[in-house]
């Protein structure tokens, strides 16, 4: 699983990491690689194809419009099928909605995004289920 992300979108990520007691290191540790686009247009391709194909799965964490995910997607798009992961971020890929297309960020919206892209992150040190802190039952993915 990787996360791409870029300017306040980072810093917003980096806050809601916080706000749950971790840190980049703690989902490097749990094998979620972050990175984080400096300039998002143009978008240099053969940097998003390289960590693409380490990852089945790419979270864009990004403010209002999906800018930096309809890049990324293009990008990938004429990867193989085996080498192309799933690109999530506004929705899912069932087409349910993770993040607001339309309004700033917050940190519970990004964390309750992670619950639901992410599966339980067995961090050493913080517990079993980092989700627990909003609420939510780590296995599941749905409130308690």
């Amino acid at each position: 699983m990787g996360i791409v992300t870029a300017g306040k979108g980072y810093a917003d990520l980096l806050q809601t990491l916080s706000d749950l007691g971790l840190g980049l290191a703690d989902l490097i540790q749990a094998g979620v690689g972050v990175l984080k686009i400096g300039m998002i247009w143009p978008l240099e391709p053969r940097r998003i194809r390289e960590y693409a194909r380490r990852a089945k799965m790419l979270f864009v964490i990004e403010e209002k419009r999906p800018f930096l995910e309809d890049q990324v997607k293009s990008v990938l798009y004429g990867l193989s099928q085996g080498e192309r992961p799933s690109v999530v971020g506004k929705t899912q890929s069932d087409g349910s909605r993770l993040l607001a297309a339309s309004s700033a960020l917050s940190s519970i919206a990004i964390a309750k995004a992670l619950i639901a892209v992410l599966p339980p992150l067995n961090i050493t040190g913080k517990g079993n289920c980092w989700a627990n802190s909003l609420g939510y039952n780590c296995g599941v993915g749905t409130a308690k």
